[in-house]
C-alpha cells in the first residue's frame, strides 16, 4: 500500500508524480487529505498504547504539513492539517550556513506569528474542552519527534521500543534547537542519533516543536513512534 501526503497534495505534477510511482512500484498511489493524515495519525498513536486514555495534543510534524489533534481515545475534539512542515518552512526562509542569528530570528518570529493568529484561534476551543478530562499531555508522532528522541538516546539505528519511552522538557528541546542552529551543515551530519540525510530539515523541526510548546503552555514532549503508518496499516 502507498500512501502519499502534503507534498504529493500540493505538486503541481501531481498526475505525473503519481504515474511515476506507480510505475515504479506497481501499487496504485493513494493521496489523502490532510483530514486522513490527521485522523490516522491519532489513531495509531492510541490505538493499544498507554496513551489510549489521556487527554492529547498530538502533532505529526512532516515535511509539507503538520497535524494538530486533540481528544482523548476514541473521541477526537479537533483534528486539522496546516501548511507548516520542516521542508516547506526551510524553503520560506532560506539561510547561511551556519544560519546568522538574523535569518533565525525572522523564522523564528513567523513562526510564532503563525501558531497564535492562525493555529491558536482554531485549537484553543477544542484544547479547553479537553482540558475538562484532565491534563492535556503533548505527544509528537513522525521523522521529527523520533529524530529529537534518536538523538536524546544517541542512537545510530531506529529502536521503536527505546524511542517510544522518551519524553523531553521544553529545556531539552530549546538547549538542541540552540545547539543545531549554531552548527553549519556537516558538523549536524556527525551528531549521534541525527541522521545526515534530516540534518537540514532539523533546523525547522525542531523549532516548530520548541514554539508550539512555548505558545501553548508545554513543559515536556512525550514521543511516539506509532502514527499515520500504524493506522494505514490497520485500516
Amino acid at each position: 500500500r502507498v500512501i502519499a501526503t502534503s507534498a504529493a497534495r500540493d505538486a503541481v505534477n501531481k498526475n505525473d508524480l503519481v504515474s511515476a510511482i506507480e510505475r515504479a512500484a506497481n501499487l496504485k498511489v493513494e493521496i489523502i487529505s490532510g483530514e486522513q493524515e490527521a485522523d490516522w495519525a491519532f489513531q495509531g498513536v492510541t490505538t493499544g498504547s498507554d496513551l489510549a486514555k489521556t487527554p492529547l495534543l498530538l502533532l505529526d510534524v512532516g515535511g509539507g504539513s503538520t497535524e494538530f489533534i486533540v481528544g482523548r481515545g476514541e473521541e477526537k475534539h479537533f483534528a486539522h492539517s496546516f501548511p507548516l512542515g520542516t521542508v516547506r518552512l526551510l524553503e520560506k526562509f532560506p539561510s547561511s550556513d551556519p544560519p546568522a542569528p538574523e535569518e533565525f530570528s525572522k523564522c523564528r518570529d513567523w513562526l510564532k506569528s503563525f501558531l497564535k493568529n492562525e493555529v491558536r484561534t482554531k485549537l484553543e476551543p477544542a484544547l479547553q474542552r479537553g482540558k475538562k478530562s484532565g491534563a492535556v499531555q503533548l505527544a509528537g508522532t513522525g521523522g521529527t519527534a523520533t529524530i529529537l528522541a534518536r538523538m536524546e538516546l544517541k542512537l545510530e539505528r531506529y529502536d521503536r521500543e527505546r524511542i517510544e519511552a522518551v519524553h523531553l522538557s521544553l529545556e531539552k528541546i530549546k538547549s538542541n534547537r540552540k545547539n543545531l542552529w549554531k552548527l553549519p551543515l556537516e558538523k549536524r551530519k556527525e551528531i549521534p542519533g541525527l541522521p545526515k540525510s534530516r540534518a537540514d530539515v532539523i533546523l525547522t523541526g525542531v523549532l516548530i516543536y520548541e514554539s508550539v510548546m512555548e505558545e501553548f503552555g508545554f513543559k515536556e514532549l512525550r514521543v511516539s513512534t506509532r502514527g499515520l503508518r500504524f493506522a494505514a496499516l490497520m485500516d
